[in-house]
């Protein structure tokens, strides 16, 4: 959960700064969780197993996106939140248009919830995998 709070807002400050490294910070995330597993466990994990850590990693993060994305929602769902979200961005022309009609304002998040949500599992899964497949740490008995 750590890696995953830490991550969303490695993936905020990505965002703002380039789309496409939107993927690479949710590998790091998967290699991160499945890293931290592999060191406070004292047994070799597989390459599959890292894949789940990245990928539970993955769902947690879309969890907390899918929840931001419902109350952007339930709030442009009102008159005030709209003219707060215009007042906000003034420099997006886009979005005031979209502000405009409100459901396929919501339309629009709802459908890109469902590539967020493969994007988000397969790459830090992908991290996990790369992550176990590193070489196991030797334990001093």
């Amino acid at each position: 959960m750590a890696v995953a709070g830490v991550s969303l807002v490695a993936l905020c400050a990505a965002a703002m700064v380039a789309p496409f490294f939107g993927p690479i910070v949710l590998c790091a995330a998967g290699f991160a969780a499945t890293k931290l597993y592999k060191s406070r466990s004292s047994e070799p994990i597989s390459p599959g197993n890292g894949a789940f850590l990245g990928v539970m990693t993955g769902l947690w993060l879309f969890l907390v996106v899918a929840v931001c994305a419902a109350i952007t929602s339930y709030y442009v769902s009102s008159s005030e939140g709209r003219e707060m979200m215009r007042a906000a961005m003034p420099k997006v022309p886009e979005l005031a248009k979209m502000l405009d009609d409100p459901h396929q304002f919501v339309v629009t998040i709802i459908e890109s919830l469902i590539p967020t949500f493969f994007i988000a599992t397969i790459s830090a899964a992908f991290g996990g995998m790369l992550a176990a497949r590193g070489p196991a740490r030797r334990r001093q008995s």
